[in-house]
């Protein structure tokens, strides 16, 4: 599964290589349209900003549904 997340030569179960950073483009992608960049690029900073990004990804799985 390792090689699945972050390995050049993974991809083979998800059909996208280098998954994990795939879904981080993505990610940063559907912030850019709601936030300004530096407010993209600084939202670790936020005492809660792992519950943050956990809702941006439900709000892009609910919308690809």
């Amino acid at each position: 599964m390792f090689l699945e997340w972050f390995s050049i030569n993974g991809g083979k179960r998800f059909g996208f290589n280098r998954l994990a950073y795939f879904i981080a483009f993505e990610l940063i992608q559907s912030y850019l349209q709601e936030l300004a960049e530096l407010d993209v690029i600084t939202l670790w900073r936020n005492i809660n900003y792992q519950d943050i990004i956990y809702q941006q990804l439900i709000d892009m799985q609910m919308k690809n549904e």
